[in-house]
C-alpha cells in the first residue's frame, strides 16, 4: 500500500522588486515603499510613485495595523489547504497614509464569522518549518 503525501503549499517567489520586502518579514517587520518625493507610502512595489511619479524611494517599516477593508471566507479549496477550511482573505487597509495600501491577507486566530468589514486588525509573522521562509497573516488588533 502507498501512502500518498499531502501537497505542500505553494511558497514565496521574491522578486528583485520585493525582496526587502520578504527580507523584513524575516526580521519581524512589515515593510512598504515610501516615496522620496512626496512622503507616500505604497503597497504594492511599484517602480514609481502614483501620486508624483517619483522613482526615488525607500523600504520603511510599517505600523503592522490596519482594518480589514473587504474579505471573502473560502469553504471548498485545493488538496494543500484543505486542512485549513473555512479560512478568510482579506483586503487589508493599511494605517499609513495618505494614499491606500491595500495588502492581501489570510485573517487568523479568529472565527471566520467574527471578520467584518472594518475590523482593526495587526500583522502577525509566520516562519515557514524547514524553509527559509517567513509569511504574514494579520489576526484581530
Amino acid at each position: 500500500m502507498t501512502t500518498q503525501s499531502k501537497p505542500r503549499k505553494p511558497l514565496p517567489t521574491p522578486s528583485r522588486d520585493n525582496v526587502p520586502f520578504w527580507e523584513g518579514l524575516k526580521q519581524r517587520e512589515f515593510r512598504i515603499q515610501q516615496c522620496s518625493g512626496c512622503g507616500s507610502y505604497r503597497w504594492l512595489p511599484k517602480p514609481a510613485c502614483p501620486k508624483c511619479m517619483s522613482t526615488d524611494y525607500a523600504w520603511v517599516a510599517a505600523s503592522g495595523e490596519g482594518v480589514v477593508w473587504t474579505y471573502t471566507t473560502i469553504y471548498r479549496a485545493g488538496p494543500a489547504f484543505q486542512d485549513d477550511i473555512p479560512f478568510t482573505v482579506a483586503a487589508v487597509e493599511l494605517k499609513e497614509k495618505p494614499l491606500r495600501c491595500l495588502v492581501m491577507s489570510w485573517i487568523v486566530d479568529c472565527d471566520a464569522e467574527a471578520v467584518y468589514i472594518g475590523m482593526p486588525v495587526k500583522v502577525k509573522f509566520e516562519d515557514i518549518p524547514g524553509e527559509d521562509t517567513t509569511v504574514y497573516k494579520f489576526a484581530p488588533a
